[in-house]
């Protein structure tokens, strides 16, 4: 335990190390399924890989990735959604898959919740979502088939979280919601606020799209109701909860109003430090992941359109977004950089989403980890938030780099949507090989020559239990069009592709040779 130090000094540091050099020289290492034209990000996904790796541990015959290796070491369900699919990106599909029976743990079979943290009323959606995720990954429907017991009754238990918003009469701002709850990410204390909300919408909606698939067609329909009540509970709430920013633009706080205006407990006395008080950005990671992956809103969606005019006014001088975290002043969270980017990415920038990439991998330390928040130099504050090195952050630079390559977008499969321009130089190939989707693994290789001709060969996946696309979507990078094959469907910068098993397309830079 990080406590026990009393046998720790100078001569059990350096056999330490020792030992911890000797292991992993040793070690027989998985290659990692992409190859990316750019080094500095290819050795930063390195990077991340073994960061997540090296804290993963077996317990009870089950691995658990951790978000890191002292205060946050241990499983946590949000963070580990996305820990999960990362693992599948990196090729660690059994253990990632095995996360489910880590989660089963967690089942309290009473309530039907699902939880490691009794105050995080959220996790439950989170975890209904976890599960659809890794089982369509895996391309095994028959597994959440086992499990939809288990299903019906988290969603059970969610319906009497929603009862339970009620306890305190119409006037209370929780009111049809969920209970007040820790929101976390900036948010401390038993709140009125939107990000157990917004994560339960999530899980709600993935349990009703994957129920007619299985067959059960009754708890599609009575999971969608509830989802779409919860929903519009939650419109008539933010329509009520609106502020503006100082340009007029709307945005929605996470801590509802009348909740309290301050992160510290009601017990405490005096007045909080700057560092203490919520903002516009504050602990809006959730309302990121319903974007995407949640995809709860569409991206033309008001609520989306205002919160990317709110991302863009707080990029602080590094190109990331500051002043979203526990440092609401005074700080920057480096991975929630990835959440917007996504939502970038959603939203139909994807140069956003790149710079977003960028400028997180240049948060990161000399070792390519990060701490979860720090300060920033001019604040003096010297404040700091999180485990070193924090693995949560690995988790999403490994994500955004996949999804900037490879992205679902409901029922449509998108390739290349967030390419970076600078990737494409010839005599540096692009390849991922059987990075996995809801449609099954996807493979892409792309080869440029010096004359600026492009040849991208994608291998689908097609039938098995994976889902099929509606569409599958090529975006030509700018500056590029289609050559070949001609009979393909080309509205300029995206052609749409059958959902074949292989091809081969070729697409050329406007002017020639670089």
């Amino acid at each position: 335990n990080h406590d026990q130090i009393d046998d720790l000094d100078y001569e059990w540091a350096i056999a330490a190390e020792e030992q911890t050099r000797n292991f992993w020289q040793g070690y027989a290492m998985q290659p990692l399924p992409m190859h990316l034209p750019d080094a500095d990000v290819a050795a930063m996904v390195t990077a991340c890989a073994r960061n997540i790796m090296q804290a993963r541990e077996i317990k009870d015959g089950l691995a658990e990735f951790q978000v890191g290796p002292t205060i946050y070491r241990g499983l946590w369900v949000v963070d580990g959604h996305f820990f999960l699919e990362a693992a599948q990106y990196l090729g660690h599909a059994t253990d990632a898959f095995r996360g489910i029976d880590a989660l089963l743990r967690r089942v309290d079979a009473e309530t039907g919740a699902i939880e490691e943290l009794k105050f995080h009323a959220k996790e439950t959606g989170i975890a209904l979502a976890t599960m659809v995720r890794q089982c369509e990954l895996m391309g095994d429907l028959a597994r959440l088939n086992e499990l939809w017991p288990i299903v019906q009754q988290a969603v059970a238990y969610i319906q009497s979280l929603r009862e339970a918003s009620k306890e305190r009469g119409p006037d209370a701002p929780e009111y049809g919601l969920m209970p007040r709850s820790f929101a976390d990410g900036g948010l401390g204390g038993f709140r009125a606020e939107y990000t157990t909300t917004l994560w339960t919408l999530i899980g709600l909606k993935e349990v009703a799209r994957i129920a007619p698939q299985l067959g059960h067609d009754a708890d599609a329909n009575r999971f969608q109701a509830a989802f779409d009540d919860l929903l519009a509970a939650f419109r008539r709430h933010a329509a009520r909860d609106m502020k503006q920013l100082m340009d007029g633009t709307p945005y929605l706080p996470i801590l509802k109003p009348g909740s309290g205006d301050h992160h510290w407990q009601p017990e405490f006395e005096g007045t909080p430090e700057p560092w203490q008080r919520v903002n516009p950005g504050t602990a809006t990671w959730a309302l990121a992941h319903a974007i995407y992956p949640g995809q709860i809103f569409a991206p033309d969606d008001p609520l989306v359109q205002n919160f990317c005019h709110y991302l863009d006014l707080v990029d602080d001088e590094e190109g990331i977004p500051a002043e979203t975290g526990w440092l609401p002043y005074q700080g920057s969270w480096g991975y929630a950089a990835s959440f917007y980017a996504h939502v970038w990415l959603y939203a139909g920038r994807p140069d956003k989403a790149v710079d977003y990439l960028y400028a997180f991998a240049n948060h990161a330390a000399p070792t390519r980890v990060w701490r979860e928040e720090q300060s920033f130099r001019d604040s003096q504050l010297g404040q700091i938030i999180g485990d070193m090195p924090h693995n949560w952050a690995s988790v999403e630079f490994v994500r955004l780099v996949r999804h900037l390559l490879i992205f679902e977008r409901g029922d449509v499969l998108e390739l290349l949507p967030g390419l970076p321009p600078e990737w494409l130089v010839p005599e540096r190939p692009l390849s991922l090989q059987n990075s996995p989707t809801r449609f099954g693994p996807v493979s892409l290789s792309l080869q440029l020559d010096e004359a600026g001709q492009a040849t991208l060969t994608v291998k689908l996946c097609v039938g098995g239990g994976y889902g099929k696309a509606t569409a599958v979507l090529l975006h030509l990078p700018p500056g590029y069009t289609l050559t070949q094959p001609s009979t393909l469907h080309d509205a300029s910068s995206t052609v749409k592709i059958p959902f074949v098993s292989e091809q081969e397309i070729h697409f050329t830079k406007e002017g020639g040779a670089y």
